[in-house]
């Protein structure tokens, strides 16, 4: 019941603006973990209202999303490219494969 009376226009409008995969995004991951990660998605179902629900499972996808970013961003590789040396032939295609030619 406490949760219900931070449901508000305010709260739409900043979940409608908020970007989970924002790199300066400042987020406090643990107080996430303690009040969604902690209690199971048939708690909040049993709680009745499809409001909180929502919010619920919102505040899960967006901590993966914060969780995975984290995990990207420090582990970023970039592709090989070729060297100027590189001799190979990736793709080669025969003579009048294409249509027209």
């Amino acid at each position: 019941v406490l949760c219900l009376q931070y449901v508000n226009q305010q709260l739409v409008e900043n979940i409608c603006d908020f970007d989970p995969t924002a790199m300066e995004l400042e987020v406090n991951l643990e107080l996430i973990v303690e009040y969604v990660e902690d209690h199971s998605r048939i708690e909040v179902w049993k709680f009745g209202n499809a409001a909180i629900e929502y919010l619920y499972h919102w505040a899960h996808i967006c901590l993966a999303l914060i969780k995975l970013n984290k995990k990207i961003s420090g582990a970023i590789i970039s592709p090989p490219l070729p060297s100027k040396t590189d001799s190979y032939v990736y793709a080669k295609m025969p003579e009048g494969s294409l249509p027209g030619k």
